[in-house]
């Protein structure tokens, strides 16, 4: 089981494309103690520390996630549970993580046969993500702050920090009712860029980007959680050539409401 306190860790996601445009994700766990990998599509697995996990994903794969379990328990069957991201009680994932769990997603050969990806914190965070590209002079995206340590009571849970939407369950935070389209934030890849993701040691928040200038008419406990994500949700752009995918509906629900 992982420690206590900020979280030092190290999950290493490498993808490379095949002559069929099919993706490799070799992922490598680089923290001092052992986390369960899970990738929906691709199972699960144990990764101590060192170890690394491979998953081959088909071309045109979409809604597609990684994410890190922590403070997990299997038997030899492969049947128990975990602490944040568990998966229905099973180490081998069929499908996708309960909250709260941060997340990295991921759409091959859509849009123009672009491949699109971001880092969401719809399901609430667990474990700080980098999400990079690691060739083509693209640049990545990242959530690095401890929002753990940061989180509003209201919304703390055993191992991670929940979204509203998951404890308040309101249109207000959920999007449930009308249309949340695309924003300014959403963007796509070139096709055929190798990308990593790389959960990493939490950083303080001063070190974090510069804050969107917004104010957000929720109250006190509330909006830091959502300047929280507003802060850590990062778009780059790199030679007009790759645009990184943020899904920010849950954000501009928020800016509708203010």
């Amino acid at each position: 089981m992982p420690p206590q306190g900020p979280l030092s860790l190290l999950l290493l996601l490498t993808l490379l494309f095949t002559l069929t445009n099919a993706a490799t994700f070799t992922i490598v766990n680089q923290c001092p103690y052992t986390l369960w990998a899970a990738a929906v599509p691709g199972g699960g697995k144990q990764l101590n520390p060192g170890q690394s996990w491979t998953i081959n994903v088909a071309p045109g794969t979409a809604q597609a996630r990684i994410w890190a379990r922590t403070g997990c328990s299997f038997d030899g069957s492969g049947r128990g549970r975990c602490q944040t991201g568990d998966c229905g009680g099973v180490l081998s994932c069929a499908g996708y993580g309960a909250p709260p769990n941060t997340l990295a997603e991921y759409a091959l050969n859509q849009f123009n046969n672009l491949d699109f990806f971001d880092i969401s914190l719809v399901d609430g965070f667990n474990v700080p993500m980098d999400f990079s590209p690691t060739s083509g002079g693209c640049r990545g995206i990242r959530c690095a702050a401890d929002i753990n340590g940061q989180c509003p009571a209201e919304l703390r849970a055993p191992g991670g920090c929940n979204n509203p939407c998951t404890v308040f369950k309101t249109d207000q935070y959920c999007c449930n009712s009308g249309s949340c389209g695309p924003t300014g934030t959403r963007g796509s890849s070139r096709r055929g860029v190798p990308m990593r993701i790389v959960i990493r040691r939490m950083i303080r928040l001063a070190r974090s980007p510069a804050p969107v200038g917004r104010t957000i008419g929720l109250s006190s406990a509330r909006r830091e959680f959502f300047f929280y994500l507003l802060l850590l949700l990062i778009c780059n752009k790199h030679g007009g050539s790759v645009i990184l995918v943020i899904f920010a509906m849950l954000i501009q629900k928020i800016y509708e409401k203010s």
